[in-house]
């Protein structure tokens, strides 16, 4: 007599099936973000190279906005991460160029690569967050207004620096402290995609946050 799966066992293999996705999705996941890095990374040189033939036609002078280095790049394909689902994550640098753009670029005030320099002489000049995690998804909620993608992503973070180098950094933006009447407050600073040194007058000042300020650890996504 040939005996057929029962019920039970049926269930028995799907829970193990289920349970072998559950394991495996992740790990998909990482593989395929990390594959995607590949590309992401030559996209930052060739900016880089756009970036130091601006300075050197310009005599040294930053250009205000990244957009502005495409006549030495050429190419707009190279201004967006393959990761990049939102049509350009940098809503205002999209807006300029009107071209999707997915890479932070550090403010060129003077005062601003003046205090970076004093701490990090080979800090970042562009960052990639979009290879990290989502930690806070409410921050990439356009419809309602409120899109902030450096407030989202923690975590994996692809930076080219000024010697051209690309790092793969970890970086954890968001920084809680207690105000003067003890309400806790989230806070986030573009100064920690661009360097690793984390604490100083320096960041302070460049955060526009005091220099007394206490943080506290940020609690879990609810």
């Amino acid at each position: 007599m040939r005996r057929g799966f029962t019920l039970m066992e049926m269930m028995i293999v799907l829970v193990i099936i289920a349970l072998l996705v559950a394991l495996l999705l992740p790990v998909l996941l990482r593989a395929r973000r990390h594959a995607q890095s590949t590309p992401c990374t030559s996209n930052l040189r060739q900016l880089y190279s756009a970036w130091a033939m601006y300075l050197e036609d310009t005599g040294g002078r930053w250009p205000k906005f990244l957009v502005e280095v495409l006549p030495y790049a050429g190419n707009r394909e190279i201004f967006k991460c393959p990761l990049d689902t939102y049509n350009g994550i940098i809503t205002a640098e999209t807006r300029r160029g009107k071209f999707p753009v997915s890479y932070y670029f550090v403010p060129s005030m003077k005062w601003s690569l003046d205090l970076l320099s004093s701490v990090d002489e080979n800090h970042g000049i562009l960052a990639c967050i979009l290879h990290g995690e989502i930690r806070h998804p409410r921050y990439l909620e356009r419809g309602r207004g409120l899109f902030e993608p450096d407030a989202a992503f923690d975590g994996l973070t692809l930076r080219v620096r000024r010697d051209g180098s690309v790092q793969r950094a970890q970086v954890f933006n968001e920084r809680c402290f207690l105000d003067e009447k003890g309400v806790l407050q989230h806070g986030y600073c573009m100064w920690d995609l661009y360097t690793d040194v984390h604490e100083g007058p320096e960041r302070s000042r460049w955060c526009l946050a005091p220099a007394d300020i206490t943080y506290v650890p940020c609690p879990p996504e609810p």
